[in-house]
């Protein structure tokens, strides 16, 4: 969503010349989002100007025009994502590129614009280990059998994320997490720890946060959205003596996708009944929402989902063994207080937003793209956009990406009015595919599954990552949140041609993980999507995460710069043409 503190970038340039100063805070209310922006800002900036250097750019005022001019694979490869981390230095905080607040597609700080959202229905929700993905980097103990994880390497995450904040941070949150021990905790009680830190931290917090402002603008301005809240916590299949990881694991980060997408159906190998049934249960639920605003009304479900309000704060448990049971309140309240009341009123040990800048005032709108020439084939998943390999040596892709594929239920040659649902994909605003990875021969985000049992309409999007998609110099030169313009330009043309596919443009959901959930509450947050969709479902991300936001963007503009096609009008958002893959 757009409220994730690492999805914007208040400060660009001091972030461009220092490139991956690392970022904090968690936003919960205006009070935690104030506090998050002091230190982002400054993180945006520091890239700006490191992209610069790194392709041979000056850092002053010539810069914007020196970038435009750079070749974009250049610009994609100064880009950095480094997985290298360590308790004192989070990994989390290398997700340096992401949305801004430019001033005008995010004219405002995320908790400041939830009167958009309240227009829309909503489902966020988390996975019950998420952060084990970041935290299993930055204190790799965490996953062995054999070596102990030390109460010292839970201090230094503490500290880290919550530096601002001094000594008095980290004492106050490890009193916190550690009340529950006892006076002697077991190894898996630290272990267990060190994932819940860093799940309240990266994903929990900002998303209950989300839910209650758009609970709460949904009542206020006296709308009839409905707003709902789960927790997944399917274990991972990976976990258990002999595997990669301990026999306590929940569900990890991106977890939840295999059942989103139906592979426990369609990719036999390793799963088994009890997976099937979590599949079954999810899409149900997700495909009801898409329909009628209600998870519950549809497909048949084995619990009623209460929706999520202010005053009465219910979600609902997703797992193989969900009874009425799986119906709670208050989702770790005693944490999200602690992140979202405590930790802000402490005082900061240092200020120093150094002149962090944002866009005013909104350009022309962009004219309409042009039309494709002949016809053209969509037989086959497109090229992902221009992004870094794993291994940081090369890059793949190309930029002729901002493609969009169609699933129709099968046996429904010509349908009409069929709910339509359009997915978001995941990876740090750096890397994805609105194909997704191969899964056994069967791409993860293929949405037959989806659209067969649910009797849907199933739309993947592609649009522009690392420095071609989010690179700002935090002034109107190089504003940013290009990618945030292609999700929204895909939109709009699912509006207004998905007739032609069976869908009913009135009846549009969006719904991302990660990342992808990020883009969907920032679509939510903005002025412009109003009347193109009707509900959203964000998986693990919002706005208000703390890698969702990018505070400082000129700092890593200097360094990593982005093309000179993407950065000089919004325009050039719509000057791909959209390919259709529709699958019958």
């Amino acid at each position: 969503m757009a409220l994730c503190p690492w999805a914007i970038s208040r400060n660009p340039r001091k972030f461009a010349e220092e490139v991956f100063i690392r970022t904090s805070l968690l936003v919960l209310v205006v009070v935690v989002v104030v506090f998050v922006v002091v230190f982002v800002v400054v993180v945006v900036f520091v890239v700006v100007v490191v992209v610069a250097l790194k392709v041979n750019c000056p850092t002053d005022d010539k810069m914007a025009a020196c970038l435009k001019m750079t070749d974009p694979v250049a610009l994609t490869m100064a880009g950095t994502l480094s997985i290298s981390s360590s308790p004192d230095h989070p990994v989390v905080y290398n997700l340096a590129l992401a949305a801004t607040i430019d001033g005008d597609f995010l004219p405002d700080e995320p908790s400041n614009l939830f009167h958009n959202a309240a227009n829309f229905d909503y489902i966020a929700g988390v996975n019950d280990m998420d952060g084990h993905l970041f935290t299993g980097l930055d204190v790799p103990s965490i996953n062995s059998h054999l070596v102990d994880t030390p109460v010292g390497d839970l201090k230094r995450l503490l500290g880290a994320y919550t530096k601002e904040k001094g000594m008095a941070g980290m004492e106050r949150a490890f009193a916190t997490y550690s009340s529950t021990w006892g006076s002697s905790p077991s190894q898996e009680t630290i272990k267990k720890t060190v994932v819940a830190i860093g799940t309240d931290y990266i994903f929990m917090v900002p998303i209950q946060a989300s839910l209650y402002l758009h609970a709460n603008a949904t009542k206020s301005m006296g709308r009839r959205s409905h707003t709902y809240s789960y927790l997944f916590s399917q274990p991972n299949r990976m976990g258990g003596l002999a595997r990669p990881y301990p026999s306590w694991m929940g569900a990890d980060h991106a977890d939840d996708l295999q059942y989103v997408f139906g592979k426990p159906f369609t990719t036999w190998l390793g799963y088994w009944p009890r997976h099937r049934d979590v599949s079954r249960y999810i899409i149900a639920y997700w495909t009801n929402f898409a329909k009628t605003g209600d998870p519950n009304k549809g497909l048949d479900v084995p619990v009623t989902w209460p929706r999520f309000q202010s005053h009465d704060q219910q979600y609902l448990e997703i797992n193989s063994k969900m009874d009425r049971g799986f119906v709670g309140q208050n989702l770790r309240l005693r944490y999200v207080h602690f992140w979202g009341s405590v930790l802000p009123d402490l005082p900061f040990i240092k200020r120093g937003a150094d002149g962090g800048r944002q866009c005013q005032g909104n350009p022309p709108p962009p004219p309409p793209p042009p039309l494709c020439p002949g016809t053209l084939k969509a037989t086959k998943f497109a090229k992902r956009c221009l992004q870094k390999s794993m291994l940081h040596t090369s890059t793949f892709g190309g930029e002729d990406c901002l493609h969009l594929n169609i699933w129709v239920p099968h046996g429904l040659y010509v349908s009409y009015n069929l709910p339509v649902m359009v997915w978001f994909y995941g990876g740090g605003f750096m890397v994805g595919g609105s194909m997704g990875p191969n899964y056994l021969n069967n791409y993860l985000y293929s949405g037959q599954e989806i659209a067969d049992r649910g009797d849907v309409i199933v739309v993947s999007v592609g649009y522009r990552v690392g420095t071609l998609g989010f690179l700002s110099s935090g002034d109107s030169q190089l504003p940013g949140n290009y990618g945030l313009w292609d999700q929204h330009a895909a939109i709009a043309w699912v509006h207004r041609n998905i007739r032609s596919f069976g869908g009913d443009p009135d009846n549009i959901t969006l719904f991302g993980e990660s990342a992808g959930g990020a883009s969907v509450s920032y679509q939510t947050l903005s002025p412009y999507n109003k009347g193109l969709f009707k509900r959203a479902i964000s998986q693990s991300g919002v706005a208000m995460c703390p890698w969702a936001i990018n505070r400082n963007p000129r700092k890593i503009t200097e360094e990593i710069c982005a093309h000179h096609k993407a950065m000089t009008h919004r325009a050039l958002y719509y000057a791909t043409c959209s390919v259709v893959t529709r699958s019958l």
